[in-house]
């Protein structure tokens, strides 16, 4: 059985990094000897790997013992994590879906008053080409067109919320799912967008992100609540 001196021995024949022991090839008198160096040098890598595994085996056992205790205590509070978060990005969901709604009636709205101010003008110029004013119906037509302000209606819900605990962030971002894999396949190799072979979501989600893509066929593109938490960091305890 190989003991830990005897390895440390061996190895300190051998300084770390050191190359001054080679030995210089020139005839096959010194291959030989340079490959009676390499074979004691590799069975001496061997005897220091074969040492080190019981060590090493522990060490491996230890850690999974480790990491399943962890887990089985992250379990219970990731899944309340994921409960929570999940319950604040459906109310962030109805807020976006209430904000999105009084957009598309304030933009109901300016389209309704820019076609009365088209109609009004159309009006006004058949007016004057009835009463023969040519030149009053000429100057309608080249009066310049007042387009009604853009109405904004901004987020119905703060993007940040500050606790005691921490820092919540919440930001809109694209959600990518691919509903129809052969003919999003078939989109791909037809146009020639992306490897067929590494179709992978998160580079899918990227290339649809990065190009302002909003319509794919074989894929659901759609808008969802992203969010973020910074927990406070805490003072270590004594």
């Amino acid at each position: 059985m190989t003991t830990a001196l005897a390895v440390k021995e061996q190895a300190m024949v051998v300084p770390s990094g050191d190359t001054t022991l080679a030995i210089v090839v020139v005839d096959e008198q010194t291959r030989a000897a340079a490959v009676e160096r390499v074979c004691g040098l590799k069975s001496l890598r061997s005897k220091i790997v074969e040492y080190w595994k019981p060590a090493k085996q522990k060490a491996d056992q230890s850690k999974k013992e480790l990491l399943a205790k962890e887990k089985e205590m992250l379990i219970p509070v990731d899944k309340d994590i994921a409960e929570q978060d999940e319950s604040i990005k459906v109310y962030l969901r109805a807020e976006e879906a209430k904000r999105k709604e009084a957009q598309d009636k304030a933009d109901a709205e300016s389209r309704r008053v820019a076609e009365e101010a088209r109609k009004q003008r159309e009006a006004e110029q058949d007016k004057a080409i009835s009463a023969g004013n040519i030149e009053k119906a000429v100057e309608i037509a080249e009066k310049p067109v007042v387009a009604p302000t853009p109405v904004v209606i901004a987020p119905l819900a703060p993007k940040t919320v500050r606790a005691d605990a921490g820092t919540a962030s919440a930001r809109t971002e694209i959600k990518v799912e691919v509903t129809d894999l052969l003919l999003f396949m078939k989109h791909c190799a037809e146009n020639n967008i992306i490897d067929m072979w590494d179709i992978r979501l998160g580079a899918v989600k990227t290339w649809v992100k990065n190009n302002k893509l909003t319509s794919v066929p074989g894929l659901s593109i759609t808008d969802d609540i992203a969010t973020a938490y910074r927990p406070t960091k805490q003072g270590t305890s004594q």
